[in-house]
């Protein structure tokens, strides 16, 4: 039996065109793969407390990212965003 707050819904947010998977256990590490919708250069990816730097992203691409609880909120969702480095 699972309680409904085990889980957490992913969102897209800025340059994501896709998720997988849709949801995630609060209480394991989980691969998301995402792929971007627009090609750039210097950005940060970043999905609820984790943030991590990449070159490059193209839409062909699969970027897998390992979120862990410590990573996941209280909150419902766990918003995945591209955005360009400040570096």
């Amino acid at each position: 039996e699972h309680r409904p707050d085990a889980f957490i819904e992913t969102k897209a947010g800025r340059n994501i065109r896709s998720i997988v998977p849709q949801k995630l256990r609060r209480d394991r590490p989980t691969v998301l793969y995402i792929r971007v919708a627009n090609p750039e250069q210097d950005v940060v990816i970043s999905a609820g407390g984790l943030r991590r730097k990449l070159r490059q992203v193209t839409p062909g691409e699969t970027v897998r990212l390992t979120v862990a609880p410590e990573h996941c909120s209280e909150e419902l969702q766990l918003t995945v965003t591209v955005e360009k480095s400040e570096a």
